[in-house]
């Protein structure tokens, strides 16, 4: 399985841009694969986002 963590601060202007880009990378490959999106308090919309 892979596992992508992607540290998080206020991004919600490109964390659904690096989401969707991590879905289609690890499709092509064809495994199993989990997208664990760690929120550090941001003030913005990047967990409402990332959800």
């Amino acid at each position: 399985m892979l596992s992508f963590i992607i540290p998080a601060h206020n991004e919600e202007l490109l964390i659904g841009r690096t989401i969707q880009a991590l879905h289609t990378a690890a499709a092509s490959v064809g495994q199993p694969y989990e997208i664990l999106v760690v929120d550090d308090a941001s003030t913005d919309q990047t967990a409402t986002i990332a959800a």
